[in-house]
């Protein structure tokens, strides 16, 4: 009888006298994503008051790009340098994410200011159909890394939702804080001017460019759309550009961000809560005094 298949197999050899080429490079990975684990700990939730952004910049030059959990579940490449990351990652947005707790595989997200995904990556872990647009060159490439990461990736675009089709300007800002891209020109040294494309929801969730999407043509037909906008100040334009969305009655739910100082100073005062009404849309939070939060707005007679 000959010798076992399995004679002389490293399965029976001690674990350190087993030569696995790649042994070696795991074990460099799970040290290199347990320090990027700590690194972000201490940047969101460490005492440090002098020097945090200079120890940004270093775990960014060693540890970009290594994939963790953020609070919500969905994993994120590490881009440290920015602190829109450290607040995604770790601290999230309570308010948004509550809202969007009963998305289901019936319901199409739109995700208008995607940033880089931590909401698209959470609706769609949720089965919803998702949407996610974003206008930012360097914020779209990180978006697509992050969405990759996903089983069944949403669809990406890098666009900036607005009032009408047509190249706008677009500011981005420094990397340190990457949720101040907006609209507009830029205001300091620090920011890049562009153009970025500009289309109208209307116009990207038409019935007909909708047929070669079966599971949001679903959603759209059966008034279970869910957007997101978080655009800094100029959420009165993606309204604008979504009218008969709106006026038909195809979303359930509106999320947006609203700044009334910001979207006053960039866009002149715009009564975005009027403006809803008029299509039928009623806010459900209360603002308390507050002029920076999210607000929820959905149909008055569903």
């Amino acid at each position: 009888m000959g010798p076992s298949p399995l004679h002389g197999s490293h399965l029976f050899r001690p674990w350190n006298q087993t030569h696995s080429p790649n042994r070696e490079a795991l074990a460099t990975c799970m040290i290199r994503s347990w320090l990027a684990e700590r690194a972000l700990d201490y940047l969101a939730f460490g005492k440090l008051k002098r020097g945090k952004y200079r120890l940004a910049q270093l775990a960014s030059s060693l540890l970009d790009g290594i994939v963790i959990h953020s609070i919500y579940g969905p994993l994120l490449h590490c881009r440290f340098a920015d602190s829109t990351f450290w607040l995604a990652a770790r601290y999230g947005n309570e308010e948004v994410i509550r809202l969007l707790s009963d998305l289901n595989p019936n319901d199409g997200f739109i995700d208008v200011g995607a940033n880089i995904g931590l909401t698209s990556c959470f609706a769609a872990e949720r089965g919803a159909s998702v949407l996610s647009l974003e206008p930012s060159a360097r914020e779209y490439t990180d978006l697509i890394r992050n969405l990759s990461l996903l089983s069944n990736p949403p669809v990406a675009l890098p666009i900036a939702a607005s009032d009408r089709a047509e190249f706008l300007p677009f500011r981005i800002g420094h990397i340190s804080h990457s949720g101040g891209n907006s609209l507009g020109s830029a205001r300091h040294a620090s920011e890049q001017d562009v153009l970025v494309h500009g289309a109208r929801l209307d116009d990207l969730l038409d019935d007909d460019q909708l047929q070669r999407w079966p599971s949001m043509h679903n959603a759209y037909n059966n008034h279970s759309l869910v957007v997101k906008i978080d655009v800094e100040g100029f959420e009165f334009k993606v309204i604008q550009g979504m009218q008969r969305l709106l006026r038909e009655h195809r979303c359930r739910k509106v999320i947006v961000e609203e700044n009334a100082h910001r979207a006053k100073a960039l866009t002149g005062d715009q009564n975005l809560p009027a403006a809803m009404a008029q299509f039928g849309y009623e806010p459900t939070i209360q603002p308390a005094g507050r002029e920076h939060f999210d607000q929820c707005y959905v149909p008055t007679h569903p």
